[in-house]
């Protein structure tokens, strides 16, 4: 039996190319963020340490340029360059793997809505007003000496969560009753909409109860951008079906 075997190469490509993923990160936007996240990853934790130097000083402590360059920190606020580089740094494997999941499921909706250049600013309006608004809530804990989970001095805030907060705002107006499942239970799903409130209830009792750096997450960072997202959201989409799930809810609790 003959085989074409450039043929079948043809076809396994043309395969990959039609799928979803292959389509997205090479023909959106949010694609695009999502490999923008993991080139400045690379730089972050191995062309740093080969090319410039350790990322950990000989004391234990985060080198002082790496985190002049990918972190916003209350010890450096007006590094105004870092105010961008940090939305697409991150900390850990984790961190990157779980905002890049994240950021292709609820941003592609926003992309498909609004368009390329709405979306690219938003992403930007998002990120810069939840890491700004969590700098001001730092010093300002710091200042009245309440809240503090960790000092000040020691808090880094990077990452895209606050930007991709602000989207999932959106999406939760658009179709809070979408069904979320989480990777590591698959078969376990809820509302989008009830998530978002669990989110901003346990968000909010953990700054209450731990502190505005409650085991260093920036929980301001991601409450302002989610906020942001529901304000913009409700400006863009109908709001008929979050009233009905809201009244929904609202029947489930009191009766």
């Amino acid at each position: 039996m003959n085989v074409n075997i450039s043929q079948l190469i043809y076809n396994k490509k043309q395969k990959i190319q039609n799928s979803n993923f292959y389509y997205i990160l090479n023909n959106t936007i949010t694609g695009k963020f999502v490999i923008c996240f993991w080139i400045v990853y690379l730089i972050q934790f191995i062309l740093y340490p080969i090319f410039i130097g350790s990322i950990m000083t000989e004391s234990g402590q985060i080198s002082t340029t790496w985190m002049s360059i990918f972190t916003v920190s209350t010890e450096n606020p007006y590094y105004f360059w870092t105010y961008i580089i940090s939305l697409f740094s991150h900390g850990s494997i984790i961190h990157i793997l779980f905002n890049s999941i994240v950021l292709l499921s609820f941003g592609i909706i926003i992309e498909s809505d609004l368009g390329k250049k709405k979306f690219i600013k938003l992403f930007f309006i998002f990120g810069l007003s939840a890491t700004v608004a969590q700098i001001v809530v730092i010093h300002i804990a710091d200042i009245m000496n309440i809240l503090i989970y960790m000092p000040s001095d020691e808090f880094m805030l990077l990452g895209a969560s606050g930007a991709i907060s602000g989207y999932i705002g959106m999406v939760c107006i658009k179709i809070p009753h979408g069904l979320i499942k989480i990777i590591i239970a698959p078969f376990f799903s809820f509302k989008l909409i009830y998530g978002v409130i669990l989110f901003t209830i346990l968000s909010i009792y953990l700054i209450l109860d731990f502190g505005f750096l409650a085991f260093n997450i920036a929980h301001t960072a991601h409450l302002i951008g989610l906020m942001i997202g529901i304000i913009y959201g409700i400006k863009v989409y109908n709001t008929s079906n979050v009233k009905y799930e809201l009244i929904n809810l609202y029947h489930t609790i009191i009766y």
